[in-house]
């Protein structure tokens, strides 16, 4: 008979919450992780994310239980886009950024990284103030409700 061909990796997308550390587990602190919000049956077949995000952002994240999948959309040599959005407190020096970000990139463990920054706007000392105090109050409601240690 005819080989049966492979099935496509699995993949999950799931949308992190701010607040939920990229892990699967967690044995240091009582914070909400990852391993708390994917469902038993992708746990037993091995499912883990792609990437990670930091604890007090949010965004898009992948889920698979196919390492070359895994590789292959983090290893910089592939060269695979990703786009975030982030805000920053204080002056940003546009040029040094964009020389940092495409230049000469972000070292990590998986290598060299690469960006290209597509766009920086300034805001006003109440826009920036107003960010930073719906952060800090979220970050005190999750300590007054002891998600955090």
């Amino acid at each position: 008979g005819q080989p049966i061909p492979s099935l496509p990796p699995m993949v999950v997308a799931f949308h992190k919450p701010k607040f939920v550390l990229s892990a699967m587990e967690e044995k240091h602190s009582n914070k909400m992780h990852l391993g708390m919000f994917l469902p038993e049956t992708y746990k037993k077949v091995g499912m883990h994310p792609v990437g990670r995000l930091d604890y007090d952002t949010s965004g898009l994240m992948l889920f698979t239980s196919e390492g070359k999948l895994t590789q292959r959309l983090l290893h910089p040599k592939h060269k695979v886009e990703k786009e975030y959005v982030a805000t920053v407190s204080g002056r940003v020096d546009h040029d040094q950024l964009k020389k940092q970000l495409e230049e000469d990139g972000v070292e990590t463990t998986e290598g060299t990284h690469f960006a290209n920054l597509l766009h920086v706007e300034v805001m006003s000392l109440e826009e920036s103030e107003a960010i930073k105090n719906e952060h800090l109050d979220a970050l005190n409601k999750k300590e007054n409700d002891g998600e955090l240690s």
